[in-house]
């Protein structure tokens, strides 16, 4: 991971206008659990590319990490707008409702999410999610 951060800082500072580099760099920064870096370096990759459903869906999931969950769904919702063929988008709407205690929109996000995804390596636990938000509520399945 240390190695593809390094190179992607050389690539910024080889050109500093170079979008996907900042992008990526925030992925790894996401993944590594560095929240507050990986947003500083997406929002700088937003600026450069406004376009990129890639950036937006990684913001969103850093500030999934930090609890920021109207941010989360904000960027989520930007992501979908221009990649609407992405489920996990949709998997990242649900985590941001579900924080915000708006059960049944993230239930019907789940629910999407199966309907594109019913065995996809996060099936299950949207399934287990699912199951659990339905308990709380006392909503039953879809029909």
């Amino acid at each position: 991971m240390q190695k593809a951060l390094s190179d992607l800082q050389q690539a910024i500072a080889a050109d500093p206008g170079y979008a996907r580099a900042y992008i990526a760099q925030g992925a790894a920064l996401n993944l590594a659990e560095k929240f507050d870096d990986a947003i500083r370096s997406l929002q700088s990759g937003v600026a450069l590319a406004p376009d990129s459903w890639q950036a937006y869906f990684e913001l969103s999931k850093a500030m999934l990490a930090k609890d920021q969950y109207e941010e989360s769904l904000k960027y989520a919702t930007k992501a979908a707008d221009l990649m609407s063929d992405f489920p996990l988008i949709g998997m990242g709407k649900a985590y941001a409702l579900l924080g915000m205690h708006r059960y049944q929109e993230a239930i019907n996000e789940l629910e999407r999410f199966l309907a594109l995804e019913p065995s996809g390596p996060q099936a299950e636990y949207a399934r287990a999610t699912l199951n659990h938000v339905r308990a709380l509520t006392g909503a039953s399945a879809a029909k």
